[in-house]
């Protein structure tokens, strides 16, 4: 008879009530492994849910004690396994066809070593990916080396990681690498192999003709042509240029394009230094002249040194490089129409994944567009979005003072620590274009976080009414420091480029946040609009450049996202917990907390949010218990959450 198929090779580790099993000595593989089967140790079992890599599988919960290094079977069993006998003898057949000591078992590319459990002694294993060869030997693999062709990479580089049988070329010699690794220079014998060596320098060749000369002709410096007798057999062409230095009878040189024949070479004088009639001459051949000299009419085009000249000037350089403080370096920008870095995300609200732009109730510090939080001084405010409010601002965030009594309201953005940090010691400033409906001040800061990172206090205004804006007065004493504060006149219904502001960030800085707010209590239904709000380095203000918008909403999924979570199963069992392992579509800034947006469609399953085990910044395990028994599913719109 043939004995139920089964895998047991290694220990496994698993929690009472848990669902992850950890292998050890253990090559778990979706062919010995499969979702479905059978795990029992000792007198309890498991279904098996997810085969998660060669080490780890996801169990339903285990229903014993905690086991650590235990034996354990797992009996292929699942249902899903058993296939027709036709199709079964045509595998018989083709088993049979490659159960021969010549036919390879191949290495999956996560496994450091053939499965044991695999081939007869004489049999060799390959990992196709790396070339590594086994051989197996009194029933254990052997390990025999890589095999695999040379792979020509070109001139060898400090930056690239290397693997064996890469063959690099440096100093005219090519080298084999032996052993992988990144930046060990050859001939380093530890991780190279000298495949052929650069040749040794041949002889030296016979002397060719040369340039120079010598000539005694009288001949005064002028601009004209001039015929020197000088040496036969020289090096020069006809359209050389050649200057003649005088060496007697005058100071100075003369220069041109020139003709040789036998003993006679003519210049054609065009450039001269000096005066007089020389008797003595030196030739030699001179490259073309530039554009001109430091003469009145060759513009500077030879000064010694183009890099201190431009700085004596205060002129900017484009064909060299050249050290320029934070203030120039933004003038520089200003002048030319640049944009810089914007520190800031969604700096006009563009991107909404809450929905907010047609118009929702907030209150004090409350999420409203993606990463921008509503501040108000006592009610709800309602807040919404502005489409092409005028050429060139096609989105601006609106915030509507909808409560009866007059208050005072705002908005704040905190941008996460790891994407500030650079900011310390520097200079940044502060831009962004406004409009409120009534005649009123706007005020604006720049305001630091010097506490813990990313453990933000997000409101950090302290007292609504106080003049005096710095931390302990306006703003709260706690951890804040005011990098700088402005403000500037409305007039209403007038879109207005505000008074930029600039300041030194600390080097204690953690958290850097930008800050708005009607400096007096506004009465009901007055609005602020806020758009194209820059955060930069610098001192001046740089010209402001939408986002891209797809790569600034994969940006902003990092801190909320929403989600959907839809599984559908056959035959469910009442009381039974039913789901799936969900990965997020981009890594989150910290593990999220999830929260049901709505129920969109259940049967024999409850319409709460689904349960959730195991999250991390990259995925989650959802499911829910079973309310009935039958075909089954549910169907979720979840948010996932990890703002600041």
């Amino acid at each position: 008879m043939t004995a139920l198929l089964s895998y047991s090779i290694g220990t496994v580790s698993v929690a009472a009530d848990g669902t992850t099993v950890t292998g050890s000595g253990v090559i778990w593989s979706g062919s010995n492994v499969k979702p479905g089967d059978r795990l029992d140790i000792g007198h309890f079992s498991a279904l098996i849910v997810d085969v998660v890599d060669p080490t780890h599988l996801t169990i339903t919960p285990w229903p014993g004690s905690t086991v650590s290094g235990a034996s354990y079977v797992i009996w292929q069993d699942y249902p899903q396994r058993v296939t027709g006998i036709v199709t079964m003898q045509s595998v018989n057949k083709l088993v049979d066809a490659l159960n021969t000591s010549g036919f390879f078992v191949f290495v999956d590319i996560a496994d450091t070593e053939p499965d044991p459990s695999l081939g007869d002694d004489g049999q060799y294993a390959l990992q196709p990916t790396t070339g590594k060869q086994w051989v197996k030997s009194g029933g254990i693999w052997v390990y025999q080396g890589i095999y695999k062709a040379f792979q020509i990479k070109g001139a060898w580089s400090g930056a690239t990681a290397y693997a064996v049988n890469d063959v690099v070329a440096l100093s005219g010699s090519s080298y084999a690498c032996v052993l992988d690794h990144t930046n060990h220079t050859p001939p380093n014998t530890s991780y190279w192999q000298l495949l052929a060596s650069i040749g040794s320098t041949g002889a030296t060749g016979p002397t060719g003709a040369g340039y120079g000369g010598t000539s005694t002709t009288s001949l005064a410096i002028t601009v004209a042509s001039k015929v020197f007798t000088t040496q036969a057999g020289l090096a020069y062409t006809n359209g050389a240029r050649v200057r003649a230095t005088a060496t007697a009878g005058a100071t100075g040189w003369l220069e041109g394009v020139a003709t040789y024949s036998g003993t006679t070479l003519t210049i054609t004088s065009d450039k001269i230094s000096g005066s007089g009639t020389g008797t003595a001459w030196n030739l030699n051949v001179v490259g073309e002249p530039g554009a001109g000299d430091l003469t009145s009419a060759n513009n500077l085009s030879d000064v010694a040194s183009a890099a201190s000249a431009a700085t004596n000037l205060g002129v900017v350089r484009y064909g060299g490089s050249q050290s320029l403080t934070d203030a120039q370096q933004s003038q520089v920008q200003a002048n030319i129409g640049g944009s810089r870095k914007n520190y800031l995300l969604n700096p006009s609200g563009e991107i909404d994944q809450e929905g907010v732009s047609a118009g929702v109730s907030r209150s004090d510090v409350a999420y409203d567009f993606d990463q921008w939080l509503t501040l108000t001084q006592s009610a709800a405010v309602t807040v919404s979005a502005i489409a092409n409010a005028e050429d060139g601002t096609p989105f601006m965030m609106r915030t509507l003072q909808a409560n009866a009594t007059a208050q005072r309201f705002g908005r704040i953005q905190w941008i996460e620590s790891g994407f500030c940090r650079d900011l310390r010691a520097q200079s940044v400033v502060l831009s962004a274009r406004a409009k409120m409906s009534a005649a009123a001040t706007l005020r604006y800061a720049l305001v630091e976080w010097t506490g813990t990172a990313d453990a933000i206090t997000k409101d950090i205004v302290s007292d609504w009414t106080s003049a005096t804006f710095t931390a302990g007065n306006f703003f709260t004493s706690t951890s804040t420091t005011v990098v700088a504060a402005g403000s500037i006149a409305m007039s209403a219904n007038t879109l207005t480029d505000i008074a930029a502001i600039t300041g030194t960030v600390s080097g204690s800085m953690n958290n850097l946040s930008v800050i708005f707010w009607t400096d007096s209590t506004q009465a009901q239904n007055v609005t602020l609009d806020i758009g194209k709000v820059k955060v930069e380095k610098g001192t001046i203000p740089s010209k402001f450049t939408p986002p891209v918008r797809s790569t600034e909403l994969q940006a902003l999924k990092r801190y909320w996202q929403p989600i959907r979570i839809g599984f559908q199963f056959a035959a469910v069992t009442t009381g039974g917990a039913y789901g799936n392992v969900q990965t997020w579509p981009c890594e989150m800034r910290a593990t999220p907390t999830v929260a049901q947006i709505s129920n969109i469609g259940v049967d024999h399953f409850p319409t709460t949010a689904p349960t959730t085990s195991g999250l991390t910044t990259i995925g989650g395990l959802f499911y829910k218990t079973a309310s009935a028994s039958g075909n089954g599913f549910y169907d979720d719109l979840l948010s996932l959450n990890a703002r600041l």
